[in-house]
């Protein structure tokens, strides 16, 4: 994630602005789907059996992933929500969806930080992983 931020505030200023904002979407994806492979390349490399709680990243790096891909097409493509036009502006034309991203993507990562810090408690207990992830959605909705 420290790439993807140094590659936001170094690399994509440098770009036409249009540019960047057409392909903003679409590079978040590809972050969210190069992380877990990379992470996937070490355990591998290190001969290290993934935990339960990298699995749970992955899952939610994927549906980080396809939201954000959502996201573009409803952004560049065709609105999502209408299939007329393009939604351009965020501010005015914004819908559930976006809002969707909007809470997931802050409850993926206090989630991600929550795991970080439980220390393996959660190792193998897929059930309280995923109702921790539902009651982080919960808080974050209200």
């Amino acid at each position: 994630m420290a790439i993807a931020d140094v590659i936001q505030n170094y690399v994509f200023p440098n770009i036409e602005y249009e540019t960047r904002i057409y392909f903003w979407y679409l590079t978040w994806a590809a972050f969210s789907i190069i992380q877990p492979a990379l992470i996937t390349l070490v355990h591998w490399y290190f001969g290290v059996f993934l935990s339960s709680s990298v699995r749970a990243l992955f899952i939610l790096m994927a549906i980080n992933a396809f939201l954000n891909v959502l996201l573009f097409i409803d952004r560049n493509i065709i609105a999502l929500n209408d299939f007329n036009g393009v939604n351009l502006n965020p501010r005015t034309e914004a819908w559930l969806l976006w809002d969707i991203y909007s809470v997931g993507i802050n409850v993926n990562i206090w989630f991600l930080i929550f795991m970080l810090f439980s220390k393996g408690f959660f190792k193998d207990r897929l059930i309280w992983i995923l109702l921790s992830y539902l009651f982080c959605w919960f808080v974050f909705w209200l």
